[in-house]
């Protein structure tokens, strides 16, 4: 614990200037002046635009728009409470931001940890808000505790010690992650089309054509008419979250109920081309029109082969995902019915099947513990920077031992 007597407790609006973005957004932003927004948050500092956006000295003397000096500290107050970066150069943001411009009795490295910190607190006084905003007042009305400047800068060259540390350890699990996934597609595909040399199109494999799901806007919470499966209820690996299903009346969901081992394909939003296979248990479902549906002719291809091949970079090399992700409405059923994939006899597809359900439990394992990892990580970045600018942790006599761990 450092000197509390060095400490001062005094509103944050004391040691900081406040800057409140304008409501208007210039139509045009081919300027020089950077247009930031919360998907331009990339680590500690601030200063490009991702999509080039930007205004120029024109529009910012004429709308009137409010420019962050170079130094200040960007602070989220709308949405995603905490989301903090110093800007590098002159910006303009829209609404979703405050500029906190540190005076002489704050340093901006500090302020900058000081307000992750304070992350939680934000969060709890914008919960009282129905639009989830702080105002300008009510960020320079928060408390806040300071050290002498000296020891502010000594804590930050701390922080960006541990954070560096944290960060590289979580930069290495998320690429042996990808790895993981990338080794197993690789072995997947290679595995399946070694399997055959037989190449058959989809639409000879299926008892119909594939066809597309209910158009139905209303949904419904009924919980004894069928379930209407959506594609927001397919996550990005391709699970199925059966706890977010709706319902839908009984005859409008007829056309549409689904038998045991249907594949469905997403055609659409961010889980576009992943699949899934529906299973009885889950209860009478129907199917967006947004998510398409094969049924597997059983006694030439096991509904799990057809989703195993949609798993692999041959399925993705014929669906086209560039396209897809640029122009998702060209996935159309037509086009799963011309998929063209290896299908070797039934007893080896059950064999296979059987192995891949394997090296998939074992994956999910993997990844469990990776995010596990991450977690650990994060919330150990979370405690170092709370104790370091709250004066629980000494860093003068502080000295790394590891990755986010000190003595």
């Amino acid at each position: 614990m450092t000197d509390a007597s060095t400490w001062q407790t005094l509103p944050l609006g004391a040691v900081v200037g406040t800057i409140v973005p304008q409501r208007d957004k210039p139509t045009d932003l081919d300027g020089p002046i950077p247009w930031l927004r919360i998907e331009d948050f990339d680590g500690k500092y601030l200063g490009e635009s991702k999509s080039g956006q930007g205004v120029t000295q024109s529009q910012v003397t004429q709308m009137p728009l409010r420019v962050f000096p170079e130094g200040t500290v960007v602070c989220s107050c709308s949405c995603t409470m905490g989301a903090t970066a110093i800007a590098t150069r002159p910006l303009v943001t829209n609404q979703t931001f405050i500029g906190l411009v540190p005076g002489p009795r704050i340093d901006a490295s500090f302020l900058y940890y000081l307000m992750q910190a304070k992350e939680d607190e934000l969060q709890q006084r914008a919960s009282g808000s129905i639009q989830q905003y702080l105002s300008k007042s009510e960020f320079r009305a928060l408390r806040v505790s300071l050290p002498p400047v000296e020891e502010q800068r000594r804590i930050a060259d701390f922080l960006d010690d541990q954070v560096t540390r944290v960060d590289a350890a979580m930069s290495l699990r998320v690429e042996q992650s990808q790895s993981l996934a990338d080794a197993f597609v690789s072995r997947l595909t290679q595995t399946m089309l070694a399997s055959t040399d037989r190449r058959v199109e989809m639409r000879r494999l299926l008892l119909r054509r594939p066809e597309y799901g209910a158009n139905e806007s209303a949904e419904f919470e009924d919980r004894h008419w069928p379930r209407y499966i959506r594609t927001t209820d397919v996550t990005s690996d391709g699970q199925l979250l059966t706890d977010t299903f709706r319902s839908l009346p009984p005859e409008v969901a007829a056309p549409y109920l689904l038998s045991e081992g249907d594949v469905l394909f997403t055609r659409s939003g961010a889980t576009v081309g992943k699949s899934f296979i529906y299973r009885r248990e889950w209860g009478p479902a129907a199917y967006a029109g947004y998510l398409i549906r094969v049924t597997a002719n059983t006694e030439r291809v096991l509904p799990e082969w057809i989703k195993y091949f949609s798993e692999t970079s041959a399925y993705w090399s014929q669906i086209g995902e560039s396209a897809i992700q640029a122009t998702i409405q060209n996935v159309s059923a037509d086009r799963y019915a011309s998929l063209r994939l290896p299908v070797p006899d039934l007893p080896t597809q059950r064999t296979l099947v059987s192995k891949f359900t394997g090296w998939t439990s074992y994956m999910r394992s993997l990844t469990q513990e990776v995010d596990s990892s991450l977690t650990l990580l994060e919330e150990r970045k979370r405690v170092v920077i709370t104790a370091a600018v709250t004066g629980e942790l000494d860093v003068t006599t502080a000295r790394p031992i590891g990755v986010g761990k000190w003595v």
